[in-house]
């Protein structure tokens, strides 16, 4: 939804489409807009996301919208990446701690991390990594380059295999694997 843009996922999608364009593909881009139904037979969505309220909205409209859940059970791909990714999943947490129902989507949570000198509720400024990894499916590539905020931790139940290797240095306790891949959707805390 356009509710989802501060963290580039129209950027995402743009550079998705070039892609495809340049391999000789026809690729066209189509918005949900709040309110909007997500329509259930595009060939791949993406979900970019905005760590705010704006992002529990979201999860709500998917939840109660079920299109996008219709076109995961057909198989279409979808990625997912940071808040995107958060909302998918079974639950998302606030700066506050307070816990917001995702669209059940993913088999993750999302838990707001205090970061070493700060309270839980003082985002201030939040350290930013750079993060290269080893995609898990070996299709997918051979490297996966990003940035990684510390603010986040995504979790992942026992459905949801991790979606790449890391091969920068332990970030934030991580357990040396990032992201979470689940049929056809790869989410990933990685900007």
């Amino acid at each position: 939804p356009e509710m989802q843009v501060a963290s580039g996922d129209r950027g995402n999608a743009l550079v998705l489409r070039e892609r495809l364009l340049l391999r000789g593909y026809d690729a066209e881009l189509t918005s949900v807009f709040a309110g909007d139904a997500v329509a259930d037979d595009l060939d791949m969505y993406v979900l970019g996301g905005n760590p705010s309220a704006m992002q529990y909205l979201a999860a709500a409209q998917l939840h109660r919208d079920r299109g996008l859940a219709r076109a995961v059970e057909r198989g279409a791909p979808v990625l997912a990446v940071r808040a995107g990714a958060a909302i998918l999943g079974s639950w998302c947490e606030s700066d506050r701690g307070e816990r917001h129902s995702g669209a059940g989507l993913l088999d993750v949570t999302t838990t707001a991390t205090a970061i070493l000198g700060r309270s839980r509720g003082d985002r201030g400024r939040i350290p930013l990594r750079d993060v290269v990894g080893t995609p898990l499916p070996v299709e997918l590539g051979r490297a996966v380059i990003g940035v990684y905020s510390e603010g986040r931790r995504m979790f992942r139940g026992d459905g949801a295999a991790p979606f790449m290797k890391l091969l920068s240095p332990d970030l934030d306790g991580l357990d040396g694997e990032e992201g979470a891949i689940q049929g056809s959707i790869i989410a990933t805390g990685l900007q």
